[in-house]
Parts: C-alpha cells; structure tokens; sequence
C-alpha cells in the first residue's frame, strides 16, 4: 500500500515546515525589535505626546505583551481543537490587523488596540510553529530544527534595530510608520507555505484519524515509501502506544497539581514556565525595547549614536543565535521540550504565556526603572541571571537525542525532582532504558 502522491516529501517537507517556523519567528522577532526605535522618533512623540509620560510609555510598548500572554492561552484550548496549522492560520490573520491598526495610527487608542491584536497574533503563533515542528521532526534533529526558530526570530531583532537606525537620517512619519508596516511582508510569506504542509502525525493521532496519521508519516520517511513500511510503522505504534498510555493514566487535575500523576505532567510544566522566566527576567527585553532610551537619557549618547549601539547590540544576538546552532546537540541542549503528547499544547501555552506575561512585567516596569534607578537598574537582571546556573544543573534534564515519547518514560523512570548525577536524565547518548521502552510500545499495539 503506497500512500498518496506528493511532490513535498522527506527532507523538503520538513525544510518547509521549518520554513513556516523560522519565518513566523521573524516576525516575533522583528516585533520585539522594532518599537525601541519607534519610541525614540521624534515625529512619534509629536503625534503621540502622551508618550512622554514613562507609564504611558511603558504601557503602550508592553500592551503587545498582554495580547501575546492572551494569545498563548486562547492557542492552549485552539491547539487541540482546530489543528496545529488553523492556529498558525488565524494567528497570521490576527496579526496582519493588527500591524495594518499600528502603522496607519493617528490616535494612540488606535496603536495600542494594534499592538494588542498584533500581540494575540504572535502569540497564537509563538505558541504552536514550535509545536508544530517539533511534532514533525525527527529527534537526533529537533533541537537544531528548533533552534534555526530561535536564531530566525534573533536575526530579524537586528534586521528591525538595523531599519530604525538607517531611518533616523528620514524625518517625518515614515521614520516610525515604515518600521510598522514592513512588519506585512511576513504573512505573505509564511500562509503560502500552510497550503503545502501537512497535519503533524501526533495530532492526527491524537483525534483519530490514523490514516492520514500513517500518510503524512510515511511523507515525512521519503519519497515513494509506503505508508506500511516498517519504520513508519514503528513509529506510529509508539506515537499511539503513548497516546493510550496516556489516556490511561489519565488523572484529575489535582492530582497532577499535587505531583501525583506517574508521568509528573505538572513538573514538567513548571520546567516549560521556568525556562520561559529565565529569558524574560534576564534582561532581554528590558534591553531590546528600552536601551535606545537609556543610552540617550541617561549615559547622554546622541539618538544616532544610541540606535547604532542598539543596532549593534542586536548584531551581537544574532552571532550569538547561530553559534548556539553549532554546539547545540554536540553538548547537549537542557531546554523544557518535555512536555507529553496530551499535554503538550497546554505546556507550550503556559510557557508562552510565561513568557509573555514577564515580558509584559519587564517592559512596563524597565521605563520607571531606568527613570529612578538609571543604568544601575540593569543590575538586577546580573544578580538574577547569576542564580540560572544551578538551577538549570540541578533540575532540567536533558532532551537531546530523545524521541517526544521518550520524555514519559524519563520521568515514569525518574521521578525525582532533581536531576544532578542521574546519568538517565542528563547524558547527551540516549539511555538504553528509553530504547528498550521503545521497543515494548511497538510490540505491545
């Protein structure tokens, strides 16, 4: 039995679901970037005076982050139901309204109910391209594949420092609405590629339809391979072996906030958040969105200069981005890709929205910050930053060279909290109990 025929298959099909995941990562990228220079325009602060107020101001920049926090949520419940691909869809379009109510803002209600769409967008999307790769990968590179997401959503937090310091030379209103709108070349790249890209197996798994499950399978094995080919029928056994485990193991919900569950869903939870935490509360966007202001109000740095140095700054992001894609499934990665099959969306949401909700916390706070405590406000994200390390040794395991249901039986396995010398939970090789795990699931469905 040969499944059906299509001209997108094995590493072309996966290279354009990455496609749809790094180019929805520019855009998140490119929106954390671009408002630093827009709050720094002249023309801005002329059309919008009430920016001049820090409270105002930081509302206006972190407002984003509130729609992308209630994006992150809504994508929890839309995750599940309508399909990794219709969330992706309908954040696209959320976005494209909001980027549209941004640049042609005359008013500043209009700009922050922008920014607010815009928001939920990115988080609708944030939340599921990562997801939705991840589900379609293979494990010994997945992490990569992720991580060309992350360097993407870098790259372009520098393209839009790069832009706001080329236009500082243009006066006017094109010097912050061009910024705005460059924004809509995005959709128009990303909502192509959806017309070609399949559902990901484990969620066509996840709602029954194992036919489709075992095609797009066998799409993502290579060209002309058979849908009842032994490796793609090996993992759909284990895709559906841990779907059953899990929905029989299934627990009321506070047994799983108690840590009662055998497969530590709400740990694993509270490990997606903390990651999300660490990003946030190390500064990043405290820098990304405020560090034009700080360099012009408080070092005395001209505006030229200051969006050259951020322009620089975010150059440096990028550098750093793609040079984590080189060591990162050579030295291990310690992230919180740990979440279940059942869980899973749930997990990227609340780390999202984690993510978000600091983000928000950060930007409305760094403007009051930087205004009392001036450069030596940046010296609370140091001191934080400085507790990451142990935290990161002693609970966070490693996920490199694991399959998405290996991550079960890690902490069926494994069910204590901390991590440090459990050669199971933190070697770079996979365990040989995960691969003899793997082995019962096939031959028990």
């Amino acid at each position: 039995m040969i499944r059906s025929q299509s001209r997108i298959y094995g590493g072309r099909l996966i290279a354009m679901i990455t496609l749809v995941d790094a180019l929805s990562s520019c855009w998140f990228g490119y929106c954390q970037g671009v408002f630093a220079g827009v709050l720094v325009s002249d023309n801005f602060k002329e059309q919008f005076p009430q920016t001049l107020d820090a409270n105002v101001s930081g509302i206006t920049a972190s407002c984003f982050f509130f729609g992308a926090f209630a994006g992150s949520i809504i994508a929890f419940i839309l995750g599940d139901k309508l399909g990794r691909k219709k969330t992706i869809a309908l954040g696209l379009l959320c976005s494209f309204i909001g980027v549209i109510l941004q640049f042609l803002a005359y008013h500043l209600p209009q700009m922050i109910i922008g920014r607010l769409v815009n928001g939920f967008g990115i988080g609708l999307t944030s939340t599921m391209t990562p997801v939705y790769l991840s589900e379609c990968a293979k494990s010994h590179i997945r992490g990569k594949l992720v991580g060309i997401g992350a360097s993407s959503n870098v790259t372009m937090f520098s393209l839009a420092n790069w832009i706001n310091y080329g236009l500082y030379f243009q006066r006017g209103p094109l010097q912050w609405r061009f910024p705005l709108a460059f924004q809509l070349i995005f959709p128009f790249m990303v909502a192509p590629l959806l017309f070609f890209v399949p559902e990901t197996p484990r969620w066509l798994l996840l709602v029954g339809r194992e036919e489709n499950a075992l095609e797009v399978l066998a799409r993502l094995a290579g060209k002309a391979v058979e849908i009842n080919d032994a490796t793609v029928v090996a993992e759909f056994r284990t895709i559906k072996a841990a779907i059953e485990l899990e929905r029989e193991d299934r627990t009321p919900l506070m047994d799983v906030l108690c840590f009662r569950d055998k497969t530590h869903n709400f740990r694993r939870l509270l490990l997606s958040c903390g990651s999300q935490f660490m990003q946030q509360f190390s500064g990043i966007n405290a820098l990304g969105f405020y560090l034009p202001t700080l360099l012009t109000q408080d070092v005395g740095f001209s505006q030229e200069m200051s969006r050259l140095i951020a322009a620089v700054n975010g150059t440096i992001y990028f550098i750093s981005a793609f040079g984590s894609l080189i060591i990162i499934d050579r030295f291990g990665r310690r992230n919180a890709e740990v979440n279940s099959l059942g869980w899973r969306t749930r997990g990227a949401a609340a780390a999202t929205a984690t993510n978000w909700l600091g983000g928000f916390a950060v930007t409305q706070f760094t403007k009051v910050g930087i205004d009392n405590l001036h450069w030596a406000f940046y010296l609370i994200f140091g001191v934080i930053c400085f507790f990451y390390f142990p935290i990161v040794l002693l609970f966070y395991p490693e996920t490199s060279n694991r399959t998405l249901e290996d991550m079960d039986h890690m902490f069926i396995l494994n069910p204590s909290i901390f991590v440090l010398g459990n050669a199971d939970m933190t070697q770079r090789r996979r365990p040989t109990s995960l691969i003899d795990a793997e082995t019962e699931r096939i031959t028990r469905v």
